[in-house]
């Protein structure tokens, strides 16, 4: 059963289709992580991630002009957009649980600080730190067998647009 992918939610995705579906499509491994815990007196945070297969779904958008009538090209055909939406094929893996105590987060935190921009807010700092965590540890475990290179934080390109000639 497909269902869109939400854009807010934390995710990263395989750089490529890396395997395919029951229905033997070609297919991206798609990870969404949430914040499951925060135990401020233990010192530690619990995730849960799911992985799904994905893969982007194309739709044509019409273009109208301000009267809403059709826009037509020099060929007399209507003009449209390619709207790209990433919608999950099916479940991977089911939501696991993940616990970093606070000084391993810390750690890898310093450890990404120069990847970080500096014009960001907190919160978005905050996310984006979550997502390379995450990014990482796929990488270390190399889950499925996908290589370390293969992972990449999933971004709003992921959802945007292309417009057809």
């Amino acid at each position: 059963m497909k269902y869109t992918i939400k854009k807010q939610d934390l995710a990263i995705i395989t750089n490529d289709k890396v395997e395919k579906s029951f229905d033997n499509e070609d297919c991206f491994l798609h990870g969404v992580i949430e914040v499951v815990k925060d135990d401020t007196i233990n010192q530690k945070r619990t995730y849960r991630v799911r992985t799904d297969l994905a893969i982007y779904e194309e739709k044509k958008i019409y273009q109208f002009n301000e009267a809403g009538e059709d826009i037509l090209d020099e060929n007399g055909d209507r003009v449209f957009s390619i709207l790209k939406t990433l919608v999950a094929v099916e479940q991977k893996q089911d939501w696991s649980l993940h616990t970093f105590g606070y000084a391993e987060i810390d750690g890898f935190t310093q450890l990404i600080a120069p990847q970080i921009l500096e014009d960001l807010t907190r919160t978005q700092k905050d996310i984006l730190e979550l997502k390379l965590m995450f990014l990482h540890k796929r990488s270390q475990e190399s889950p499925w067998g996908i290589d370390v290179g293969q992972w990449r934080l999933r971004t709003d390109e992921d959802f945007r647009s292309e417009v057809n000639d």
